[in-house]
């Protein structure tokens, strides 16, 4: 089953982070050699659209996408026939719109996961608001990679 899981939610609530700490993770477990920390100091911006052969699988990854210019980027992943996309998008706007009928004009399954956040005008009643919130990024980051090892049995 042909997947597009669009990671959504307000702004700066980590959406791309997570996604692209998903990319690492299954990059990992497609590849047990490769170097993590080389992977990631080659990509110190978003993931633009990345694949990974996993399982017998394609998996495309975009990390951006607020404004609405996920778009193109998401048909050259469908043109890559990737099984399964992994993007962001915004609650409101054109990005989520594009989204979702990019995903029924090309039969793909639409997933939507909101990731776990916090507000941040609340900060302060935390002990380490950094590493709560890198704590979430790492919760959302497994379970987009959970879903996908999920959704390629489908």
């Amino acid at each position: 089953m042909k997947t597009l899981l669009d990671v959504f939610g307000t702004a700066n609530i980590g959406k791309s982070t997570a996604i692209k700490e998903a990319y690492f993770k299954l990059l990992k477990k497609a590849n047990k050699n490769v170097d993590i920390q080389k992977a990631r100091a080659n990509f110190p911006g978003e993931i633009e659209g990345e694949v990974i052969n996993y399982l017998g699988k394609k998996i495309g990854f975009l990390g951006y996408g607020d404004d609405g210019a996920n778009r193109k980027k998401i048909l050259i992943l469908i043109e890559l026939e990737c099984d399964i996309i992994v993007c962001a998008s915004r609650t409101k706007g054109a990005s989520l719109y594009n989204v979702g009928d990019l995903a029924k004009q090309h039969d793909y399954q639409i997933v939507y996961m909101c990731p776990f956040s916090y507000d941040k005008s609340q900060k302060h009643l935390l002990p380490s608001p950094d590493a709560f919130k890198n704590d979430l990024v790492e919760i959302n980051a497994d379970c987009i990679v959970d879903f996908i090892d999920k959704a390629i049995n489908y």
